[in-house]
Formats: structure tokens, sequence, C-alpha cells
């Protein structure tokens, strides 16, 4: 279910009163795979930089 507003969202209503932002149990399962692909696409990222550096510096060289 989307909120509209972000009062009406429990977990982001408790971060902002200070409880924390640590996601409760019933969101744990998608803050992981949140987290998981955003290391994917960290890591990805990175190795293509790499790549474009390489080619690049082979280019100029």
């Amino acid at each position: 279910m989307r909120h509209s507003r972000l009062e009406d969202d429990p977990v982001i209503h408790t971060s902002i009163g200070g409880m924390g932002f640590m996601a409760s149990g019933n969101h744990m399962k998608a803050a992981q795979e949140t987290y998981n692909g955003f290391i994917k696409a960290t890591t990805w990222g990175t190795a293509i930089c790499i790549v474009v550096v390489a080619v690049v510096v082979a280019l100029i060289a």
C-alpha cells in the first residue's frame, strides 16, 4: 500500500519521531533486497568505470 503523505507512513513517522531508522520486521526483507540491489549496481558501475578509464588512458597514451 502506497502512502501519499510521509506522516501517514508508520516507518517514516517513527524515524522522524526519533525512534531510529531501522526497518521493522515486516519491512526487513524489502530493505535487504534494496541494499543488495544497490551493492550489485555499485559493483557493476565501478567495474564499468574502470574499463572506461582504461580505454581512455589507452587511447590517450
